[in-house]
């Protein structure tokens, strides 16, 4: 009289042992598929990791001074996950010597967005995103999003990279202003970078 009764609960205990074990397989097969391909997007912008140096023009009005000059490190850390960068003073001998931005590279697979996080040494704080390099525009990248700082408040903010060769590119940094006159972007400043060592300065 008991086998039937053993017989429903050992089949009931193997069909329970064969869902568990297929639910696993299933763990087991997306979670590395969706951390590849998370990794695979960062590997796009490998093209920014080492050292640039890079000279740039404020679009300000005289007597401010307009140009400046800094190093830009990019290094991907913490098991290809991220990207870490620093922009330092130009020379050992600047009269300032610690890092003017740090900033954080990474992808945000809910967004599809690469996101990017800046912070200066002014207290200012650029929050941007970017689909990537542009596929009618394959050497351009573009970061749009806002920067914060106590002085001015919340601001929308845009960068945009243009990859000139292997160790050369460009950037425009653009606000947008729309308290005056028709909204639009403004030129803020202009950069110019080259992947070289410390002893070949940018001229």
């Amino acid at each position: 009289m008991f086998r039937p009764i053993l017989s429903r609960v050992a089949v009931f205990s193997l069909l329970s042992l064969v869902i568990l074990a297929s639910f696993k397989e299933v763990l087991a097969a997306e979670t590395p598929r969706v951390s590849r391909s998370a990794r695979e997007q960062l590997d796009q912008l490998d093209y920014f990791q080492g050292t640039w140096h890079c000279k740039g023009k404020q679009n300000e009005l005289p007597p401010f001074s307009n140009e400046f000059k800094f190093i830009w490190k990019v290094e991907r850390r913490l098991n290809d996950w991220w990207f870490f960068g620093q922009e330092d003073p130009p020379t050992k001998d600047s009269a300032q010597t610690e890092a003017r931005t740090q900033e954080l590279w990474g992808y945000d697979a809910g967004l599809k967005q690469f996101t990017r996080i800046i912070a200066t040494i002014e207290g200012r704080l650029f929050k941007l995103t970017s689909s990537g390099w542009q596929a009618g525009k394959p050497n351009e990248i573009v970061w749009d999003g806002d920067r914060t700082s106590e002085f001015d408040g919340k601001q929308r903010w845009r960068k945009v990279v243009i990859k000139k060769s292997e160790t050369e590119f460009e950037v425009t940094n653009d606000i947008w202003l729309d308290s005056e006159g028709p909204a639009g972007w403004q030129l803020e400043s202009v950069e110019l970078c080259r992947k070289q060592k410390a002893s070949r300065p940018v001229n």
